[in-house]
C-alpha cells in the first residue's frame, strides 16, 4: 500500500475499478469527471485587490522598521481584517518578512 493521499478522485477511481456493474461504472465515471471539472474552475485565492493592497503596504513601509498590522492599517486607512490577507500575500511573495515576538506579529521590509 502506498502513502498516496486519499482524495475524492482517488476514492472514485478505486470504486470504479472495484465495481463490475457497467451502469454503476458509468455513473461513477461521470461523477469523477464532474469533480475534476469543479476543481479546475476553482477561483485563485489571491485576487487583484490583495495584490494591490500588498503593493501599497510595501510602499508605505520604511526599511529596518518593525510594524504591526494595526499600525499599517491606520497608515493606509483600511481595516485589519482587509490588511491581514494582503500581508500574507506580501510575506509569501518575499517582499516583507514576518516574525512573532511575545505573541505579536511584526512585519519588516526584506
Amino acid at each position: 500500500m502506498t502513502n498516496e493521499k486519499m482524495t475524492y478522485a482517488v476514492a472514485l477511481e478505486n470504486a470504479i475499478n472495484a465495481v463490475d456493474n457497467a451502469e454503476v461504472k458509468e455513473k461513477l465515471t461521470a461523477l469523477k469527471e464532474q469533480l475534476a471539472h469543479k476543481s479546475a474552475n476553482r477561483k485563485p485565492r489571491v485576487n487583484q485587490a490583495k495584490l494591490d493592497l500588498a503593493e501599497k503596504v510595501v510602499e508605505v513601509m520604511e526599511p529596518d522598521t518593525d510594524y504591526r498590522v494595526a499600525e499599517l492599517a491606520k497608515m493606509l486607512d483600511v481595516s485589519t481584517q482587509k490588511l491581514t490577507p494582503a500581508m500574507t500575500v506580501a510575506v509569501e511573495g518575499g517582499q516583507i518578512e514576518k516574525r512573532i515576538e511575545k505573541r505579536v506579529a511584526l512585519y519588516r521590509l526584506v
